[in-house]
């Protein structure tokens, strides 16, 4: 997904978006946990995906063509 996005190939960054749903779907259905639990960890995981968007977005990274 990263990859394609920085080289602005929409076919890599498909193929990497359904990898990771595919990955993070057979993950939480293959998790021993209570759905309580579950849930905690998806909150946790979206935390932290929207922290890092922050992050990017702080820096300026997050940017077309401003890989310096």
């Amino acid at each position: 997904m990263v990859r394609g996005y920085a080289k602005q190939e929409k076919l890599l960054s498909t193929i990497g978006v359904v990898f990771m749903i595919t990955f993070l779907t057979l993950y939480y259905y293959n998790i021993n946990t209570s759905l309580l639990i579950k849930s905690y960890i998806l909150m946790g995981s979206g935390a932290i995906l929207l922290m890092g968007r922050f992050y990017l977005k702080r820096k300026g990274w997050d940017k077309v063509g401003s890989y310096e």
